[in-house]
């Protein structure tokens, strides 16, 4: 099916007109043509023309009054002593139209539902608004704003720098020289700042903000001031929790690790109980493990007269 662009005039190729006795007819005037839009039939309007190419074809041009409405159009012969086969076209819009046939657009694709839901309109145009719902397996209330609590910096072919402090405060070191190193403003921000020798080696801090002229604000005070000794290496950070508010390491979360069904830390108990704690029993078919709280029985085992374990409980 033929595509015809919406409101937009247009030239096809219609036809064989033929007689009753099957030989091409050459005289047809546009009034011999019917359009059919979408179901309903009209007299092709005298703004349009047609003017016979060959055995019968006509070039057909369409105005816009013809190609004004989407959907279904249908051109046929009125006349009743001549026949032509029906020619069919989809009016698209424009959009469509240019995208597909004249390559001179782009298809408009609009997200309208996501999952059944409606895509809420977000407060920049075209880009989307993205809320974490889950961190960690736990649901959130409202939106957590990722780019606070976490940054990643991703480094390619970036070299190390080294250099030589030339002074230095509690929080800004400035260089005197060095090798690699650049001297364009925040070039070096997120990375690391390390003592690697002289004053207050061993230390590492993250750069803040850097200058031109290579002097470098750390984020937490030395706690050693290095001096006009100390030497550094400037390297890559990968990523480091910038807001560290709210959050906390909990002792459940090693529960997710088992060990033969026991968590981590019931394990590490009957191992310590096991090894190194307090012994009743021994020499009798029950010999009970006490923690290393002195009080507190993690294993109980069931022996023979060799020594060997025939069943352990853990209460």
């Amino acid at each position: 099916m033929n595509l015809l662009k919406q409101s937009t005039s247009a030239t096809r190729l219609v036809g064989p007109v033929l007689d009753s006795t099957g030989a091409a007819y050459t005289g047809m005037a546009i009034g011999d043509f019917n359009i059919t839009k979408n179901g309903t039939t009209a007299a092709m309007a005298s703004a349009a023309s047609v003017t016979h190419s060959h055995n019968g074809m006509y070039l057909l041009v369409f105005t816009t009054g013809n190609t004004d409405t989407l959907g279904a159009l249908e051109v046929s012969c009125n006349k009743a002593t001549y026949a032509m086969a029906n020619h069919r076209y989809s009016v698209v819009p424009a959009n469509i139209f240019d995208s597909v046939i004249s390559g001179t657009d782009v298809l408009d694709v609009s997200v309208i539902q996501l999952l059944g839901t409606a895509w809420l309109t977000p407060a920049v145009a075209g880009t989307p608004d993205v809320n974490a719902k889950q961190i960690g397996g736990t649901g959130q209330t409202t939106g957590v704003d990722i780019a606070s609590q976490v940054t990643i910096l991703t480094y390619m072919d970036r070299p190390d720098g080294y250099g030589n402090v030339s002074s230095s405060t509690s929080t800004q070191t400035t260089l005197a020289s060095g090798v690699g190193l650049v001297g364009t403003a925040d070039y070096y921000k997120g990375d690391i700042l390390q003592i690697v020798a002289g004053t207050g080696t061993g230390q590492s801090r993250v750069i803040t903000t850097n200058s031109s002229g290579l002097v470098f604000t750390v984020d937490e005070a030395w706690a050693t001031t290095p001096d006009n000794t100390s030497q550094v290496h400037i390297h890559p950070a990968r990523a480091w929790v910038t807001n560290k508010t709210g959050y906390s390491l909990v002792s459940t979360g090693l529960d997710l690790v088992l060990i033969d069904s026991k968590t981590l830390p019931a394990a590490l108990q009957i191992i310590a109980a096991t090894t190194s704690g307090k012994l009743s029993g021994a020499g009798t078919t029950t010999e009970t493990f006490v923690g290393l709280d002195g009080t507190t029985t993690r294993a109980v085992g069931t022996v023979d007269s060799s020594g060997n374990r025939s069943a352990v409980s853990y209460p």
